[in-house]
């Protein structure tokens, strides 16, 4: 053991407690992965790790259950299904009504939650007696924006595609319900904590958590009647794991798009799998549903097909930690900035045993991991379960509903036949008994949600204003053929709003208008889609010019003060003014609302570009040097540190004996033994571990990791028990690490875990805790842990990006060496 380690370790702990106690008292004002709900879930965590402890001298078979137990408390992992259900007399008819809205994962997301505020004030307007609930499989309001903490892995689905560096890719004032703006001060394009935030705000303003049960999944629907009366009968577990049974007049399905992931394959991608299982990085194939962290593909290369707003993130965000990235499209695609260094690649055509062949004829053979960012299947279980909605990819017409006696139909893409993507005209049941809120997709959620939530609630509570089904289904037909005359196939695009942004505008607007033609709703005189929202596609390059402004600092005095829809559209306005103002000064006349032409770029040739470098004076002992060194030294190149030192004539800032040292102990560590290198490091510097208790649980945890990689149960239990157990009661951090290792023996083989289990037995983990160790060696010596080299070239890639927009210039390709 280490000299002073328990007194060391008190005091540690007790600087690290009352900094955490002192934290606690400050309430997390988003409440995303940190704040109140990250503790929440350490409770948990903790009462997982309770078990696991209790059961440690009994059998791996004893272990395997009780993690089985706690992983039953947290959930399968199964698709949620989730609905609200609507209770409601009618006050026309005088008779009980039951109208559910919504189901699956989502369904206290924005659409849920628009059409229950929806609802409720429906209700109250008319003293009808509507008994409503929305049925929500989570435990909290926000559907994709809410995180799921949990370490999924197939068949299993999360119940988000969240990962946690995401962010909007659209301002706020386009994302907002009608006159519920973002709070003051928030970033134009904020994060998804920002995100969650506001729909929590938005469920306690309007009073709507009252009416949401939590933790209940809807298993199962079906309908009991005929064409023109009936009622849903719906079987929904609840948090206790209780099946209830409910009945319901009128269905509402709001569970969302992105939750049942499209995966392609290819001919010859098992063969490719099967021959990279002994690899350093053994093969896979996973979709962007199970994207989290972009350093679980540190030093692996990784081809990402798709770019679309999945795809693009997860290369920018990758390409900083793997060997190489590359990006399959099949069109011309400009990606953001940020993604300089990321290949692009054209369509797969088919796998071969060592490699990935392209429809180009090129190949890949360096390829460790791919991830289909392919979007989502348009699936709804619950409905398909009772023959309510029929699955057939190859559906490209509505003969394929009439074939199946009008039955529903999804082809993945699209679900027909549907009035206004809402309304299904199944001749099964009425016409306003099932209906589909957020289908539609390259529109602003939450304004559309609200749209169509009050077109589907006024037409519950007054049917008559809907014509008759086939008058319905003959306007669907015009409307399919309508979209066919501009070169689109609706059963391919299905529910996206294309050709133009403005179809986004248009749809909402019609939904409103026609309520208000059949004099439901007031005419306010005012079109439901205000001018400034409009307007707000025609600025293209609204999101890299705020880019900027973040990147200078000024953000925050931007938005200072702007509160309201009105303040946010008129902060675009300025925004758009000031560059216009800025950028061109040609421009005599009032510059158009949100349009700001990008500047004309200027051309600089080759040989003007080398002399402008030549230009730039540089000291070459002092500066080119010395990072050389810095990046020999860290790296641990000791014989080409020892040459490079004798060849410049400068001296490096450790001894070299040093770095030896640290490379024998990271040789260590990759190889598994964990004892010789604490030993090392210990006989290097004993004061590195006494005075780290973080590094030293890491090594521990990492000598945990061989035993269960060795199959020496016995050891692994026995030295969980006497060296880390008592780690993990002092530390919430420790506790919830050594839980996710005592999870690999609930499997009989661990590398059958899910990903996030998995990864520690994953070589990648053995590398990180090695550059833990030399990064701690290293910060012992005064010497930087960070190279000064890699800084560098980040910091030209970013420079790159901004002077792009500019000119154009000869790049420096360091993908290619030149």
């Amino acid at each position: 053991m280490i000299k002073n380690w328990n007194s060391r370790r008190k005091k540690v702990l007790q600087i690290e407690k009352k900094e955490k106690e002192d934290k606690r008292r400050i309430k997390d004002p988003i409440g995303g992965w940190g704040g109140e709900s990250e503790r929440a879930l350490r409770k948990v965590a903790q009462r997982g790790v309770v078990k696991l402890f209790n059961a440690i001298q009994q059998s791996q078979a004893t272990v395997a259950a009780a993690a089985e137990e706690a992983k039953g408390e947290r959930g399968s992992g199964k698709p949620r299904l989730s609905a609200p259900i609507v209770e409601a007399k009618g006050q026309k008819k005088g008779k009980k009504k039951d109208n559910i809205i919504g189901r699956g994962k989502e369904s206290a997301g924005s659409a849920g939650l628009a059409t229950l505020k929806v609802l409720l004030g429906l209700r109250d307007e008319l003293s009808n007696s509507w008994n409503i609930s929305l049925y929500e499989q989570c435990g909290d309001v926000g559907g994709i924006w809410l995180p799921d903490p949990r370490p999924v892995s197939p068949p299993n689905i999360p119940y988000t595609p969240l990962y946690p560096r995401l962010r909007t890719n659209t301002p706020v004032p386009f994302m907002t319900y009608p006159q519920f703006p973002f709070p003051p001060e928030s970033p134009l394009y904020p994060s998804h904590e920002h995100l969650q935030a506001y729909h929590e705000r938005y469920a306690k303003h309007h009073n709507l958590l009252p009416y949401i049960k939590f933790h209940h999944t809807v298993l199962s629907t079906k309908w009991v009647g005929n064409s023109v009366e009936g009622f849903w009968n719906i079987t929904v577990v609840d948090h206790l794991n209780r099946t209830l049974q409910a009945t319901a007049d009128h269905l509402i399905v709001a569970s969302g798009n992105n939750h049942i992931p499209r995966i392609l394959s290819w001919s010859g991608q098992e063969k490719w799998l099967d021959s990279g299982k002994d690899r350093l990085f053994p093969r896979e194939i996973l979709h962007s549903v199970y994207y989290r962290e972009p350093e679980r593909y540190e030093n692996r290369t990784l081809l990402i097909i798709g770019a679309g707003a999945s795809g693009q993130d997860a290369a920018v965000q990758t390409v900083q930690y793997s060997r190489r990235t590359y990006v399959s499209v099949r069109h011309d695609v400009d990606l953001p900035p940020g993604s300089e260094n990321v290949v692009i690649k054209p369509e797969v055509s088919h796998f071969t045993k060592d490699g990935i062949k392209f429809v180009d004829g090129t190949e890949l053979t360096d390829v460790d991991s791919v991830l289909l960012a392919t979007g989502y299947e348009q699936r709804k279980p619950f409905l398909e379960s009772a023959g309510l909605l029929t699955v057939d990819p190859s559906a490209r017409s509505n003969s394929s509903s009439s074939s199946r006696g009008g039955t529903l139909v999804t082809n993945l893409q699209y679900i027909f036949p549907l009035h206004q993507h809402i309304f299904s005209l199944s001749p099964e049941y009425p016409v306003n008994a099932l209906a589909f809120i957020g289908l539609p997709t390259r529109i602003a959620n939450c304004p559309s949600d609200f749209a169509q939530g009050l077109f589907a609630a006024q037409a519950i509570a007054n049917p008559e204003i809907l014509p008759p089904r086939n008058e319905l289904l003959r306007e669907l037909a015009e409307r399919e053929e309508e979209i066919r005359r501009q070169g689109l196939d609706p059963y391919v695009i299905g529910h996206a709003m294309l050709p133009t942004r403005e179809v986004s505008n248009d749809y909402q607007d019609e939904l409103v208008e026609f309520l208000k033609q059949k004099k439901v709703i007031p005419d306010n005189g005012h079109k439901y889609v205000e001018e400034w929202r409009r307007r707000v596609f025609t600025y293209d390059y609204l999101k890299r010019g705020w880019n900027r402004i973040v990147a200078l600092g000024e953000a925050e005095t931007w938005v200072k003060g702007v509160e309201t829809e009105e303040q946010w559209a008129d902060l675009m306005y300025r925004y758009v003014s000031n560059a216009e103002a800025t950028q061109s000064s040609e421009s005599g006349g009032k510059p158009s609302f949100f349009r700001l032409p990008m500047p004309a770029k200027t051309t600089i040739r080759k040989e003007e570009w080398d002399k402008r470098l030549h230009e730039v004076q540089i000291s070459k002992d002092r500066d080119l040097n010395r990072l050389i060194m810095d990046y020999l030294v860290i790296e641990g190149y000791k014989s080409a540190a020892e040459e490079f030192s004798q060849e410049a004539n400068l001296a490096p800032t450790v001894d070299f004996e040093s770095i030896e040292s640290r490379m024998v102990i990271r040789e260590a560590l990759q190889r598994g033994d964990v004892e010789d290198a604490i030993t090392r490091v210990n006989d290097l510097n004993p004061e590195i571990l006494d005075t780290n208790a973080g590094l030293y649980f890491r090594l521990q945890q990492q000598k945990l990791i061989e035993y269960i990689r060795a199959g020496r149960i016995g050891d692994a239990l026995q030295f969980a028990q006497e060296e880390l157990a008592p780690r993990g009661e002092e530390s919430p951090e420790f506790l919830a690490e050594l839980e996710r290792t005592m999870s690999l023996l609930a499997f009989d083989n661990a590398a059958n875990a899910p990903p996030a289990i998995a990864d520690l037995l994953s070589p990648a983990q053995r590398m990180k805790t090695a550059g833990e160790v030399n990064a701690a060696i290293l910060d012992s010596l005064s010497q930087g842990k960070e190279v000064k080299l890699v800084g560098l070239l980040k910091l030209l890639c970013w420079g790159e990006s901004l002077l792009e927009e500019k000119a154009d210039f000869p790049k420096l390709q360091m993908a290619e060496g030149s």
